[in-house]
């Protein structure tokens, strides 16, 4: 999996003060995408474990309330796997914040993937 940003602090993306990680890859293009920067696969850098155990502490800090996931498109099948070992991970790891999910796709098609993503969202702001 790639990824485009880390914002450290984020008050745009759900309540309070959370930690953001803007995936990158899209195929969708949605019309008046604000993240066009984002769409391409080859993109951004890599997301390593390394970087994953730095997200953990981030989000551990005692004034953030929480996770945001966006995009590009998190939920695009070549993040998935990836996705939901780190929101596994971050569920373990942070059990007090909350998960909130950007995507652009509906919850209906979310629910007929064979992985369980939203098992571990809190909050999914669809379509």
């Amino acid at each position: 999996m790639r990824y485009a940003q880390i914002r450290e602090v984020d008050i745009a993306n759900g309540p309070g003060i959370r930690v953001s990680l803007y995936t990158q890859g899209c195929h969708r293009h949605c019309p008046f995408c604000f993240n066009q920067e984002t769409w391409d696969f080859k993109g951004g850098k890599a997301f390593t474990s390394e970087l994953e155990d730095v997200l953990i502490k981030l989000i551990n800090k005692p004034h953030i309330a929480g996770f945001t996931l966006l995009g590009g498109e998190p939920f695009e099948e070549e993040n998935r796997d990836d996705i939901l070992e780190l929101l596994k991970h971050i569920k373990k790891e942070c059990p007090t914040k909350s998960i909130w999910v950007y995507s652009s796709f509906l919850y209906e098609e979310i629910m007929e993937w064979k992985q369980p993503l939203l098992d571990y969202v809190d909050v999914l702001v669809d379509g």
